[in-house]
């Protein structure tokens, strides 16, 4: 599972709004590789590796200051560098209390 700080909502060291509603301080994200998607639009971030690994390719980005492992179906052919976007459903997240671990309540 990928685990990234959130600040006010915020991926840390991005300026992108991950979660809505008005939530601050400091949380964790934590979203599993496979329920991330490259899209059209979503989270701005740039690709630092993509390794094919038959069924599918396990891409790494960079969103401010974290980075995320997304698992693409198939041959994706990124180079580093490359922008991309990031987007997933709101129910593939999973958020903790930065300070104790706690799993927050939605």
């Amino acid at each position: 599972m990928n685990l990234v700080a959130l600040e006010d909502g915020m991926i840390r060291g991005s300026r992108e709004t991950v979660l809505d509603g008005g939530r601050r301080g400091r949380l964790t994200l934590g979203i599993r590789p496979e329920h991330i998607r490259i899209a059209h639009d979503g989270i701005a971030a740039t690709v630092t590796s993509a390794e094919y690994h038959g069924a599918d390719t396990v891409v790494t980005a960079r969103v401010g200051e974290e980075s995320l492992l997304v698992r693409a179906p198939g041959q994706v052919a990124l180079a580093a560098g490359a922008p991309v976007h990031l987007a997933w459903d709101r129910e593939s997240l999973h958020l903790f209390e930065s300070a104790n671990g706690k799993r927050e309540r939605e």
